[in-house]
């Protein structure tokens, strides 16, 4: 039996979503998204014919794999909103480390930062909303950009975006406090055993090369050129390169260190000019 008022719909959405490992929240998170209203203050409303097509969309598209994020077009990430969809990465928390960090080193300071790579702008909009000074943010994907654009507004920051190929996006006279990055990583075997949600993923956020490491190197070989004397530098990287990256790291910055995430995988490297 279809459902009728909200609280039906509740119940309905909770058994078609029991297949999740998370389906009773987030059945409560698409639907208070979908009426606008908080389950509590629904009940025995009855229902729209639109919240009920919106609904019935959204278990299709969670069924056929895509990222629940995607479906309710949004992510919290360092206790901010952001917008998301196919054309950015969906924000992880483990990147919350890497925000913290660079926070923790930047306090109380007028700072001019850069983040490659930007995506939704989680970085950079997270740290425009807890440090002092100018960002700016640059991606290869004007699709990505516009999302990254519309995150900064949402959030009520000011981040100057640009469009272009790393450090060729920025104008080449400008220094920076701090940089940060989170290129492309995975290898080529990797991209062929990803799981499915990450296939709805942009390939372009997502795949480094053959070793995963080519943008990564990339990155790390013009970053002090645009650093200024004891900036800080920080790259998101993949579990299993820590090693190789603090290698080539040491190379081009005198103070380097991997950084682990909470399960205790390499995850950023630290460095400083």
């Amino acid at each position: 039996m279809l459902p009728h008022t909200y609280a039906q719909l509740y119940k309905w959405l909770k058994e078609n979503l029991a297949f999740r490992e998370n389906g009773e929240n987030e059945s409560r998170w698409l639907l208070e998204e979908i009426s606008g209203k908080k389950i509590l203050v629904l009940g025995d409303e009855e229902i729209s014919i639109r919240d009920f097509a919106q609904c019935h969309t959204a278990i299709e598209r969670l069924e056929n794999g895509e990222p629940f994020q995607y479906v309710m077009g949004s992510q919290d990430f360092f206790g901010l909103n952001f917008k998301v969809n196919a054309d950015v990465l969906v924000p992880r928390p483990e990147t919350e480390i890497l925000v913290q960090t660079a926070i923790e080193w930047g306090k109380d300071e007028y700072l001019n930062v850069l983040d490659l790579c930007t995506g939704s702008g989680c970085i950079i909009i997270s740290l425009a909303k807890n440090l002092a000074g100018k960002f700016h943010a640059a991606d290869i994907s004007p699709q990505a950009l516009k999302i990254a654009k519309e995150n900064a507004a949402l959030n009520k920051v000011k981040v100057k975006l640009y469009n272009g190929d790393l450090f060729k996006a920025v104008p080449q006279y400008m220094k920076f406090d701090i940089i940060t990055a989170n290129p492309p990583y995975l290898t080529k075997e990797e991209m062929a055993n990803i799981p499915k949600e990450l296939t709805f993923e942009p390939d372009l956020a997502l795949y480094g090369g053959d070793d995963g490491l080519s943008l990564c190197y990339k990155i790390l070989k013009e970053a002090p050129q645009f650093m200024k004397t004891q900036g800080l530098f920080l790259m998101e990287i993949g579990e299993n390169q820590g090693g190789d990256i603090l290698k080539f790291a040491q190379e081009y910055f005198k103070n380097t260190q991997i950084i682990k995430d909470l399960c205790g995988k390499d995850r950023f490297l630290k460095a400083e000019n």
